[in-house]
């Protein structure tokens, strides 16, 4: 009897084994885990363990999808998610932003707890924070929430037109005397775009005379449209004192020198600067008015970049909210999107082939680009409920170059722009046609200098703000060696001949 139930087990891990799909324990450990952030009940691991029927328990993992993501554990592991991608969990003046993230976290619970719209994290114009029933002290005042918004609706800083209703709840009665109170602003406020438009957004992205936005705009391609922005200052004699200069206040380098350093050699009238200058410039524009905090006056500005095989995409903007708008409606924007997703829920390192992406892309928008939605659908899918293959040597030194060469898409990016004509080195593989990719591996290998094992590398360029520490040259260079394997470890040219 105990060798029959051996082999009964044996059998059914086998048939699972066979469908290329987890057994449903681990399916169901899996599924706590990404939602939940912790390990499925042993009640329902013994209750999916002792079922049999296929169609049961597809019933009983989406059963329990819904029931996870309905969690407060769901909802702080996913604003966790979301903070990280936006960068907000880095603490730049805790004084400052301990007062100053109650709007964006808001903003965030909303989105999640009410399955709000993806687009609203953009386009959203309600605001809810709490004042303290008998006022602020004026110097808690100036650094508040309260005035950030008071400024728009005409408070003390300004006069201007009411362009928002100030809606304020009943007391709260605690301890604390606090009122809840939500500032609501009209749909065509040119000034109010979601996240952009919060106190939080501001005091993380700060701005300088010398850098114009540039960082907030950064920010937008970076999150919104996946175009990785790496600041690059162009040569100098001393270009080693200065390849770590930065556009942001902070490190060692202070506004003195990265002016010195400008009327050396111009930043933004190279090649390669114009490549960024010609995207943040226009979108850096619409904030132009506001520096700490949100002006009462909209500036206009425009979205611009290039596409390849296709003419650039150039959108003159009112202000903020025009510009958040028009992202929202391009393509890059979605497949952005349902790229993070992918990442978040399925994984990183799970390919995600262009058609893959079109129906993952058309699910986004068939359900309203809802975030809970289209996680319950990802979690559905079979690439999330397939059996973990370890991967192979060639598997994993070609996912740890990607890593690296996503860097390098900043610039080397193809497009119709003749200022940088390089490939998108982050998508494998470099080209259909044979010919095309030993032309490009072997550029590649004579920039990183392979053949002396990085030795004298010319790319990046030593002005680069960024470079690849020893390790990661070590990883291009043996990826390249091997033959630049692909995701799925298929070679892309033959093996250096030792």
């Amino acid at each position: 009897m105990k060798y029959f139930i051996i082999h009964l087990l044996f059998l059914a891990c086998f048939s699972w084994a066979q469908t290329q799909l987890a057994h449903p324990t681990t399916q169901l450990q899996k599924l706590s885990r990404s939602l939940r952030g912790k390990n499925a009940d042993i009640n329902d691991l013994k209750n999916i363990q002792s079922m049999n029927d296929t169609l049961q328990i597809e019933n009983f993992l989406k059963s329990k999808a819904k029931e996870y993501i309905k969690t407060d554990n769901f909802k702080m592991n996913f604003k966790f998610k979301i903070d990280e991608l936006f960068k907000m969990n880095v603490v730049i003046n805790q004084y400052r932003e301990d007062k100053q993230n109650e709007a964006y976290d808001n903003l965030i619970q909303s989105l999640v707890s009410e399955n709000q719209s993806w687009d609203q994290l953009l386009l959203a114009r309600e605001f809810k924070i709490s004042l303290p029933e008998d006022g602020f002290p004026q110097d808690q005042y100036d650094g508040s929430e309260q005035k950030f918004y008071e400024v728009l609706t005409g408070g003390k800083d300004f006069i201007v037109d009411d362009f928002a209703k100030v809606i304020t709840a009943i007391p709260n009665q605690s301890q604390r005397k606090m009122v809840p109170t939500t500032y609501t602003f009209d749909e065509g406020d040119e000034r109010i775009a979601g996240l952009l438009s919060t106190p939080r957004f501001y005091s993380r992205y700060t701005n300088t005379a010398l850098n114009k936005n540039r960082r907030r705009a950064a920010f937008l391609f970076e999150a919104f449209l996946c175009d990785p922005m790496v600041p690059v200052v162009p040569s100098i004699n001393k270009e080693n004192e200065l390849k770590d200069i930065d556009f942001s206040v902070g490190k060692d380098v202070t506004e003195e020198q990265i002016k010195a350093h400008a009327k050396l050699d111009p930043h933004g009238t190279q090649k390669d600067c114009m490549a960024c200058h010609e995207k943040l410039d226009p979108m850096g524009q619409v904030f132009s008015s506001s520096n700490f905090r949100l002006s009462p006056f909209a500036s206009p500005g425009a979205l611009f970049y290039r596409r390849s095989g296709a003419a650039p995409v150039s959108i003159p903007v009112k202000g903020v909210r025009s510009l958040a708008k028009s992202i929202i409606n391009q393509e890059e924007y979605v497949k952005c999107q349902t790229q993070h997703f992918w990442n978040w829920f399925i994984g990183e390192d799970v390919p995600l082939s262009e058609s893959r992406q079109e129906q993952i892309v058309k699910n986004f928008n068939s359900v309203q680009r809802k975030p809970v939605d289209f996680i319950l659908y990802l979690v559905s899918q079979p690439e999330f409920k397939k059996a973990p293959k370890p991967l192979t040597e060639d598997q994993l030194l070609a996912r740890q170059a990607v890593q690296i060469l996503k860097t390098c898409h900043s610039c080397h990016r193809q497009n119709e722009s003749e200022m940088i004509d390089y490939w998108d080195m982050s998508v494998l593989p470099f080209a259909k046609d044979l010919k095309t990719r030993i032309n490009r591996i072997t550029e590649l290998k004579k920039q990183l200098d392979t053949q002396n094992n990085s030795h004298s590398p010319k790319m990046p360029p030593r002005s680069s703000l960024w470079r690849p520490t020893p390790q990661e040259y070590s990883v291009l260079n043996q990826w390249l060696k091997k033959g630049a394997p692909d995701l799925n470890g298929v070679l892309q040219v033959e093996r250096d001949k030792k």
